[in-house]
């Protein structure tokens, strides 16, 4: 069936964009499929609230499937940053100083 139609981005697009608006209620960030289809056909890219992160998640959903496509099934860092920077909208890569480390208390005193 998928075949029949002319334009199968349309399809799949639409999928993702679902996904993506399910996956994002469950950090609370609501939109209605109106805001999610309007913002959809937006070229500026000038989308603010919950529609600009769903928007921003579905692209980011998108950009790695295309990067496990081209890298047959391979889950590269590269990957996984470049899908972070599209998410928050920065350059920036892998933290490179030391996070925080959990170590068991020690409540004796003396």
């Amino acid at each position: 069936m998928a075949a029949s139609i002319p334009n199968q981005e349309i399809l799949i697009g639409s999928l993702a964009l679902q996904e993506a608006k399910a996956s994002s209620e469950i950090e609370n960030i609501v939109t209605t499929q109106d805001d999610l289809f309007r913002s959809d056909s937006r070229t500026d890219r000038s989308l603010t609230g919950p529609s600009k992160e769903v928007t921003l998640y579905r692209d980011a959903l998108k950009l790695g499937w295309d990067e496990l496509n081209r890298t047959q099934g391979i889950i590269a860092k590269r990957s996984l940053v470049k899908q972070f920077q599209l998410l928050k909208g920065i350059n920036s890569g892998f933290r490179t100083t030391e996070g925080t480390v959990l170590q068991p208390r020690d409540d004796r005193v003396g």
